[in-house]
């Protein structure tokens, strides 16, 4: 036998209903931690700009956005903002571009495409 006051804390902290900090829906306070992490209104960041907003609204943002160009300062290509670490990876794409050309290679290099 679980004694009234145990039943009533035990109430208390794990069936109380606890509206979710992001969506507003009740949940069990048992249940709310599991609902923050997957709920489709909690934030997050785009990479490539910095916006927060809204985790169902994320994938469609990023992809929009990563699609936007950006000048590149030591190469003057535009690449998308998606793209934009592999290309500062590759040195700008210059260093591969003179690796094919000194091989006498009659490919073009990825980053010229």
């Amino acid at each position: 036998m679980v004694d009234r006051k145990e039943k009533e804390e035990h109430e208390e902290s794990k069936h109380k209903p606890v509206p979710c900090q992001h969506c507003s829906a009740s949940y069990e306070a048992r249940q709310i931690q599991e609902h923050a992490q997957n709920c489709n209104m909690r934030p997050k960041q785009c990479p490539y700009c910095e916006l927060e907003l809204s985790h169902d609204k994320y994938m469609e943002h990023i992809v929009l956005c990563g699609s936007r160009t950006e000048q590149c300062p030591k190469c003057g290509k535009f690449i998308r903002k998606a793209d934009w670490m592999l290309h500062q990876e590759s040195s700008c794409g210059l260093n591969a571009t003179e690796e094919f050309k000194r091989e006498g290679a009659d490919k073009v290099a990825v980053t010229d495409l």
